[in-house]
Parts: C-alpha cells; sequence; structure tokens
C-alpha cells in the first residue's frame, strides 16, 4: 500500500529528509506469517535488571489480581540440531540480511560487526548459530520473513535499523525459526 501524507507546515525533520517537504509518501507492507510450532521454546519475562530490548502488552484475560500489562524480552528461537551436544550447528541459523543499498564503506563495516555476533553464539555453544549476509535481489526487505538491517537515508548521524516481527504470546522472533 502507498500512503502520501501532505501538509501546508511541515515538520524540520521532514523538511531535512525529503526533496519536497509538502508531501511525503511512504510503502506499507503488511505480511501475515504462520508461525512455527511452540516446541520447547519458553517465553521469559522481562527483569528491568537484565537490559533486554522486549515488548509489553495488555493482557486483559488476566485475573483480577494479576497486572494486566505482561512484559516479555525478545529472542529468537534457536535450537540445537543435537540437544545433548556441548556444540552443535543449530536447525535453523539466525540470519540477518542486510539492504544492498547500504554505501560502502558502510556495508562492508556492517556486515564484518555482524559476523562478530557468531563468537557469542559459538561461545553458547552454538556453531555457526548466526550469520549476516546482503539481501538477495529475489527477496523483499519488507517481507517478515528476513530480519534486515534496512539502510536508511537521514541528515543526521545512524543510517541503519533492524526490523524484525515478535509475536507477543510466546514472545520469539516470528521470523526466526
Amino acid at each position: 500500500m502507498t500512503l502520501t501524507f501532505t501538509s501546508d507546515q511541515p515538520g524540520n525533520l521532514v523538511r531535512s529528509v525529503t526533496p519536497t517537504a509538502s508531501a511525503m509518501t511512504v510503502r506499507e507492507h503488511h505480511s501475515f506469517v504462520q508461525l512455527p510450532a511452540l516446541g520447547r521454546f519458553q517465553p521469559r519475562k522481562a527483569d528491568p535488571r537484565a537490559g533486554f530490548n522486549g515488548i509489553a502488552y495488555m493482557d486483559h484475560a488476566q485475573p483480577i489480581e494479576e497486572d494486566l500489562l505482561q512484559q516479555y524480552i525478545a529472542r529468537h528461537r534457536i535450537e540445537k540440531r543435537n540437544p545433548a551436544a556441548a556444540r552443535s550447528e543449530p536447525v535453523e541459523p539466525i540470519i540477518y540480511y542486510l539492504d544492498p543499498g547500504t554505501p560502502e564503506p558502510v556495508r562492508s563495516a556492517l556486515l564484518e560487526g555482524g559476523a562478530w555476533w557468531n563468537q557469542a553464539f559459538e561461545a553458547a555453544g552454538f556453531i555457526n548459530g548466526f550469520r549476516m549476509e546482503v539481501l538477495p535481489d529475489t527477496a523483499d526487505p519488507m517481507d517478515a520473513r528476513y530480519n534486515v538491517v534496512q539502510w536508511v537515508h537521514r541528515s543526521t548521524r545512524g543510517g541503519a535499523t533492524a526490523t524484525r516481527s515478535w509475536t507477543p504470546a510466546p514472545v520469539r522472533s516470528s521470523r526466526a525459526t
């Protein structure tokens, strides 16, 4: 869906990133993805002392004595192919794709920096548990099946943003299975 917003008094941020500040067009994309079976995956309640990114939602089905606000950490579902092994390849690795429009030298830096995450997964017992690759030409960066680091042209510092899809019950990335 393509949406165009117009204004006679556009804000400074819109002026700084658009060729014509009085009109801005954005593309909205909806993806309906069947979630994988829960399996052994267990959601983890958020603890503000832990520093995880997470999601929160109001669960109006909670008993009256319970808090309506439910908070969980957002994490990927990664499982060892051989659960009994100290080190094992995952059933499915976590893959983040880099927007092919990312300019050099930023592209190389993001690919190299993303590859460092695999060291943490190796230490946790996952062989090749994390990869960062350039998004293939055949893939749509708006497709919810892909974790994408998108290059965003802006007039301020910081030009990349990662997109993920989360499902609150249980909280897991719906893109990584």
